[in-house]
């Protein structure tokens, strides 16, 4: 490899602005990304944009099937696609594995998406196969960027990373399509009165995770994090830790009717935040120690600092 030569760039999924665009819906996407709109967001159009959430969801960022569904407006032939896709990248496994890693692979692969939202726990996969083989498998497709680790950290200061754990970890899975598809959640997503409860709320923390990949630097690996207290009388977690500012942020992801904020109220107390985000699916709301943000308004309130 000629060191210094080679500029490397992380790709992901097309994110939920560029959704929009793929549908044709430019001014939509460019009102969304101007914060002063939001507090005079009208109802009918929240209710657009949740909708186009909904969509984004079971579609998914993967090219050829936003594609299709532009073109075709068919949940059937995106399907399709999606089904063709996680069976390439199956059949992909056995080029470069051996026929027992290529077994762990497949099985990292198929039951990982049922796993998204809690902590990774390999006997939970299968407890038939060792946790160091199954490990081997999930750290295989990690490089590969086909899933992504959300590191638990301490969230005491910055950098994330100094305070973060090699051993606790959730994950993100390549997509929120695929892992719909997998998962078999198309009819739940549609009857769904509040997205951020599908799949007990594993759906919307993947469509969260996701976004903050598509935000990060192309030019450096992106890492995620969360925080999680363990404790007998008053365990608690936070979806996700970030940079913004030189300041540590917790971002809580949760139902408008039914998210208590306990967690984040525990972690405000600890480490003081000069800000704090829940993300769900009402509309915009300023308090003075937090602001919720619809799903759709990450891109526009969130600027990430790379680590």
């Amino acid at each position: 490899m000629p060191v210094g030569r080679i500029q490397y760039l992380y790709l992901y999924p097309m994110s939920f602005s560029e959704f929009l665009i793929a549908c044709n819906e430019n001014i939509l996407h460019d009102y969304i990304l101007d914060k002063s709109n939001y507090k005079t967001l009208s109802k009918e159009l929240h209710n657009k944009l949740i909708d186009y959430t909904k969509t984004y969801y079971t579609i998914g960022g993967m090219p050829e099937v936003v594609q299709s569904y532009v073109l075709n407006k068919s949940i059937k032939t995106c399907q399709k696609i999606q089904r063709s896709i996680i069976q390439t990248y199956k059949d992909d496994f056995a080029k470069y594995a051996t026929k027992i890693q290529f077994k762990y692979l497949q099985k990292i692969f198929a039951t990982l998406p049922a796993h998204i939202g809690g902590k990774i726990s390999y006997s939970k996969i299968d407890d038939t196969i060792k946790s160091r083989d199954l490990k081997n498998a999930f750290d295989l497709l990690e490089t590969a960027g086909v899933i992504y680790k959300v590191k638990k950290t301490s969230g005491a200061g910055l950098p994330l990373e100094v305070g973060s754990s090699e051993k606790t970890y959730k994950a993100i899975f390549l997509d929120i399509g695929l892992m719909n598809y997998i998962n078999g959640l198309s009819k739940e997503i549609a009857l769904s009165k509040d997205i951020t409860d599908v799949y007990k709320g594993a759906l919307a923390e993947q469509f969260v995770g996701q976004e903050f990949l598509t935000l990060s630097d192309k030019f450096t690996k992106a890492s995620l994090y969360y925080w999680s207290r363990d404790a007998k009388s008053s365990s608690a977690e936070l979806d996700f830790l970030i940079n913004i500012d030189t300041s540590v942020v917790p971002i809580e992801v949760k139902s408008g009717k039914k998210g208590t904020l306990k967690s984040l109220k525990l972690f405000q107390d600890k480490h003081k935040p000069k800000q704090s985000y829940r993300i769900y699916q009402g509309q915009y709301i300023e308090e003075e120690n937090l602001t919720s943000i619809p799903f759709y308004g990450m891109k526009a309130f969130i600027k990430l600092n790379y680590e």
